[in-house]
């Protein structure tokens, strides 16, 4: 216990002191050569410094994100509130808000989805669940690359499937994805940033949702991240 708890608070202080240092650096420079040169520059190159600002403070929204979740998970202040959850309509939502940074790599995504899928699931940590793993597979996978998210009916549970013909990762990573007490930071096919929170938050919430995680992958071929929750059943208690 005592080693879990010091675990927890290491990942958190690494990612104070590196993960959020390094896209706020980038914005500092960013900024400070407009600043300084924005009279000289063509618009062309000012409209290029605008999408690097504009990628970094999403990185830093995207952590803060989940650091306060994650926070909030550790202390018990995350509320759980589990309901019928349209694990459909969460999908289609997050794809919808990932779609502009796929535009930016030229990566198509893709689902296969029933109209109703219904889970009796918390719908905020469903939602950032999907949102992360989303976010992982533009992140890791190549300009004109593809996305693809799957959900379907299997007895009992829903099973969710996002795969991506990103880099992969080695089954030697694979092993440390989950970790708390593994710092496994690798950085995007764009150079994006992560800090590995997002998949550790992943693992929390599915679990506390009673419900499990797993990854299948292959270098150089891509990645797909399974998840199942339960079903909702009418009258269920």
């Amino acid at each position: 216990m005592l080693s879990e708890a010091n675990a927890t608070k290491d990942k958190f202080f690494s990612i104070i002191a590196h993960d959020l240092r390094t896209p706020f650096s980038a914005l500092i420079g960013a900024t400070g050569f407009l600043i300084e040169s924005f009279d000289k520059l063509e618009l062309r190159i000012i409209k290029d410094f605008l999408t690097d600002i504009n990628m970094s403070s999403k990185e830093v929204f995207a952590l803060v994100g989940n650091l306060l979740e994650w926070s909030g998970a550790q202390t018990g202040t995350l509320a759980y509130d589990p309901e019928q959850t349209d694990i459909s309509e969460i999908i289609r939502k997050n794809i919808l808000l990932a779609e502009q940074h796929a535009r930016q790599k030229e990566v198509t995504i893709t689902d296969t989805l029933k109209e109703l899928l219904f889970a009796d699931a918390d719908p905020n940590m469903m939602d950032t669940v999907v949102r992360n793993l989303l976010s992982n597979a533009i992140k890791f996978t190549p300009r004109g690359g593809a996305v693809s998210v799957t959900a379907h009916e299997s007895g009992d549970m829903i099973e969710v499937f996002v795969s991506d013909t990103g880099i992969g990762i080695s089954e030697e990573n694979i092993g440390k994805l989950f970790r708390i007490d593994v710092k496994l930071s690798t950085r995007g096919t764009d150079d994006e940033g992560g800090s590995g929170l997002g998949l550790i938050l992943c693992k929390e919430f599915i679990e506390k949702n009673k419900g499990h995680i797993r990854v299948e992958s292959r270098q150089g071929k891509g990645t797909t991240f399974h998840f199942t929750v339960p079903k909702y059943t009418e009258g269920k208690t």
